[in-house]
């Protein structure tokens, strides 16, 4: 993929977008081919530190227990202690509302039996359950300023269920040259990823919230 065609890209993306009076983000659409997902080993599943960030600052909710309340509070956007996981029991249209508010969740690692049971189906339809592997099921000792420092520029990477991926790689506050390189940033690290590389690439698409997905290399 050619960093002119990026670019090229970017700006047909701003030019057919609806003007809005909020920012409007940059999705990139990567979707593939030949690949079988119910092969754990096929499927696609990162966590990458985009080298200009996202544009903004990441929502973070914490569920926390006595020992990491105050942290918390200090570091993330919002705290739920283990009373208020049992406010939150059957009332599933809250539930959802606070999935889609927050882009990432931390749990303290002996509360998230309760997490799962009540907020699990939802989290994990939207990719955001704390996830052990990139550092959001922590212990009571942990330092949670570091934990939150590490989400600023961090996004998701998955292709578990069907053959696409779609994640933010910024936003139209910054600049064509910031935008591509964070799209070519994780377009390389999909292509590495996949057994066969490009050629299982099947096409590259780039779009603002209000606009319509562009084609890259057309």
């Amino acid at each position: 993929m050619k960093l002119e065609d990026v670019l090229k890209s970017i700006k047909e993306a701003r030019s057919k977008a609806k003007k809005r009076n909020f920012v409007q983000s940059f999705d990139l659409i990567i979707s593939l081919k030949e690949v079988n997902l119910k092969k754990p080993e096929e499927q696609i599943d990162m966590a990458l530190n985009l080298p200009f960030g996202k544009g903004k600052k990441p929502k973070i909710a914490c569920f926390a227990g006595k020992e990491l309340e105050v942290q918390a509070k200090q570091f993330c956007d919002l705290v739920i202690t283990r009373d208020d996981i049992l406010k939150y029991v059957g009332k599933n249209r809250e539930i959802r509302k606070l999935c889609n508010e927050y882009d990432f969740f931390i749990a303290q690692v002996n509360m998230m039996p309760q997490v799962a049971q009540v907020f699990g189906k939802f989290l994990s339809t939207r990719g955001k359950m704390p996830d052990p592997k990139i550092g959001l099921v922590v212990p009571p000792n942990v330092d949670l300023k570091e934990v939150v420092e590490k989400l600023q520029n961090l996004v998701k990477i998955q292709a578990k269920k069907q053959p696409v991926i779609s994640c933010c790689i910024g936003n139209e506050k910054m600049s064509d040259e910031e935008i591509a390189k964070n799209l070519l940033f994780v377009y390389d690290n999909v292509r590495k990823k996949l057994p066969r590389g490009e050629h299982q690439i099947k096409s590259v698409r780039i779009k603002l919230t209000m606009g319509p997905p562009i084609k890259i290399g057309k």
